[in-house]
């Protein structure tokens, strides 16, 4: 029996509306298994057991990077890092979290020799200032003004395409919050905010299989003298060398030492 053509393009809706309705379910399947799934989550985290789908990065390359990683004391200095290495190391710390997105710090990469030798007196003649690859200075600005905010703002509008008086209301915000702080509270909000880029710097270094040594034993004004960091209205806060380390580090082979998760963790 032969269809008319309207009976056909019945038969073709029914077939559209079939599939469809298919695919409609089909969807909802996979939503209901994303959402299961979800709950299995939530649910090992309460009964503190450890969720069946394991993720592969977590397990080949996150959580054993970490296991490896130490406070490099021997670099090798004869080995050095790759430009990729050297520039994603910059734009991990270039993408770390600030308050406000304002960025009050700045990175200063150290590969002069002839300042690394001025500088290491002034690290307790930690070898690692002249041996490890390269030598990162993470810094604060020094003094607050008005113009780093007025810069933040134009930046945020000429990425995001917004006009810059509709970021007006925040920045007033963003400068009463900060300005009403005392110049030492200031300070230390910044520095706070240098130790997340660090711990970002460790952590992109142990799974590039970089190592680091994060360095809180120098003095900062010498450093700040000998870098003339003061004309750029910063201040140092924190030193990281960044290489390989040496056959000879005794410390390259000595087991992690950290408490268990139980004594760790406090779960309410």
């Amino acid at each position: 029996m032969k269809l008319s053509e309207s009976g056909f393009q019945k038969r073709r809706i029914i077939q559209f509306e079939s599939v469809t309705l298919f695919a409609t379910k089909a969807r909802r399947r996979q939503d209901f298994i994303h959402v299961s799934k979800r709950k299995l989550r939530l649910r090992a985290l309460v009964a503190n057991t450890p969720f069946v789908a394991k993720n592969p990065f977590m397990e080949k390359s996150l959580i054993p990077s970490l296991e490896k990683r130490y406070a490099t004391k021997r670099f090798d200095p004869t080995a050095k890092l790759g430009e990729e290495q050297v520039a994603a190391l910059i734009e991990v710390v270039r993408l770390t979290a600030t308050s406000y997105g304002l960025q009050l710090m700045k990175l200063v990469v150290v590969t002069d020799p002839e300042i690394r030798k001025k500088l290491v007196e002034h690290a307790y003649n930690q070898t690692q200032i002249t041996d490890a690859s390269h030598l990162f200075v993470l810094c604060r600005e020094r003094n607050l003004s008005a113009e780093q905010f007025e810069n933040h703002v134009r930046n945020i509008s000429d990425i995001r395409g917004v006009p810059p008086e509709s970021l007006e209301k925040p920045k007033s915000n963003w400068m009463k919050a900060i300005f009403e702080k005392s110049q030492r509270d200031q300070e230390v909000w910044m520095e706070k905010q240098v130790y997340i880029a660090l711990g970002n710097l460790l952590t992109a270094a142990a799974v590039l299989g970089v190592d680091a040594c994060p360095m809180e034993g120098f003095k900062p004004e010498k450093f700040d003298e000998v870098l003339e960091l003061e004309k750029l209205n910063l201040a140092s806060v924190l030193v990281c060398p960044l290489g390989f380390r040496s056959v000879e580090d005794g410390y390259a082979t000595a087991k992690k030492v950290r408490r268990p998760v139980e004594q760790f963790v406090v779960r309410k």
